[in-house]
């Protein structure tokens, strides 16, 4: 990732080498030449990252002989759809080496996912199950939830959380706070929230 961020002149043909060797997709413009633009991209560079890191746990891996590693030994997958903030969300998690982002919006066991619907950015890992282990989403969707509450397995989690109104719903939330901190002799405004206007008709 240095690469990219310093005023370093290398030649193309070793930038490829060097992506085809941490196993990263070589973004191409027109023809064969290097997409440079791509290559300064947040999500290009947070991939770059995570193979970076992925290497770095092989080696030191590697090199305990024998010692079973803690990290890298987990693999999970995540979905995360648009809303607000959606980029941000899904480049956070994405700097985790361990998860890996799924294109399609099903949990694991939710259905059959095709081969061209899974469609990941990561390669898919040998053995692994098909769907995602989190799913963000910006509304709540009741075929989610559903699948949670007849799923045993206990390492889906879904953002949305039922009966989440007084929290999610903007005025809900801008009214609790306003009364719990009146209840204590608080200016709310002063303490805990910007200037806000509740416009009643």
């Amino acid at each position: 990732m240095c690469l990219f961020k310093q005023k370093l002149k290398l030649e193309e043909q070793t930038i490829i080498n060097l992506l085809k060797h941490f196993n990263i997709s070589v973004p191409k413009g027109h023809g064969m030449q290097l997409d440079w633009p791509e290559l300064k991209k947040p999500d290009f560079l947070f991939t770059v990252n995570i193979r970076l890191m992925q290497k770095m746990h092989k080696v030191l891996n590697d090199g305990n002989k024998g010692v079973k590693p803690e990290l890298g030994s987990n693999y999970f997958k995540f979905y995360v759809g648009q809303g607000n903030n959606h980029s941000t969300i899904r480049q956070i998690i994405k700097r985790r080496s361990c998860w890996h982002r799924q294109k399609t919006e099903r949990f694991i066991g939710q259905g059959e996912l095709d081969d061209e619907e899974e469609d990941c950015n990561e390669e898919q890992q040998p053995g692994a199950q098909r769907g995602a282990h989190f799913i963000w989403t910006q509304w709540r969707k009741t075929e989610l939830s559903d699948h949670l509450k007849q799923s045993n397995k206990s390492n889906l989690i879904y953002n949305r959380m039922e009966d989440n109104y007084h929290l999610a719903n903007k005025k809900a939330l801008f009214m609790n706070v306003v009364n719990y901190y009146k209840a204590l002799n608080h200016d709310p405004f002063e303490v805990a929230i910007p200037l806000t206007f509740h416009i009643k008709s």
